[in-house]
């Protein structure tokens, strides 16, 4: 509404576990630099699991909404307290996440179709749903252990290079993400949706 003048500012961050080399190195640097992830203590654990909560709270900063600080929680096992709260919260109301029987399992390792389906879904609510071709997740050796409910979002995942199957043909749709691969999907994610 006015002029003045402004900067665009890039806040390199390095972690004393990510070489430089490492496959994962520049989309944990992309997402660090834009304060979408972090580490604890100088440390960034790439090849540890990720829990639910730990994704959520990477959506919800990626969104750059206003989370508030909610008074009360819409699930079981996440209290008003927590430090996810509010990005459990904002997940729900955008219809991220909706959980199962109440709960939300924040700390639970969350699963490579977890993931899927909450980054379509993320998607979905920024209005941002590309559609392209590439390969029927059909082919995927363990198809058939694929949820119903993760099947559309990890063929929209795989067609748009967010996130691909394993060197043996399978997905492992219940196997645990860890850090590394959510920083990989969540970048080449944000980096398509700039365009």
């Amino acid at each position: 509404t006015r002029f003045s003048t402004f900067a665009v500012a890039c806040h390199a961050v390095s972690f004393t576990d990510v070489e430089g080399s490492a496959w994962y190195a520049d989309y944990v640097a992309f997402l660090a630099a834009r304060g979408i992830v972090g580490g604890n203590n100088g440390a960034f654990s790439p090849d540890s699991s990720i829990t639910r909560a730990e994704f959520v709270t990477i959506l919800a900063r990626m969104s750059g909404d206003d989370l508030g600080s909610p008074s009360a929680s819409s699930f079981s096992d996440v209290a008003s307290t927590d430090w996810y709260c509010a990005a459990v919260e904002w997940a729900y109301a955008a219809g991220v996440t909706t959980g199962a029987d109440g709960k939300f399992n924040p700390n639970a390792p969350i699963t490579r179709e977890q993931m899927a389906a909450m980054l379509y879904r993320y998607t979905e609510y920024a209005g941002d749903v590309s559609d392209a071709e590439g390969m029927s997740a059909k082919e995927f050796s363990d198809y058939d252990g694929i949820s119903s409910w993760a099947q559309a979002p990890i063929q929209w995942a795989v067609n748009n290079g967010i996130i691909a199957g394993l060197p043996d043909g399978s997905f492992a749709p219940v196997a645990n993400a860890t850090r590394a691969e959510a920083s990989k999907m969540v970048a080449v994610l944000l980096q398509g949706m700039a365009g």
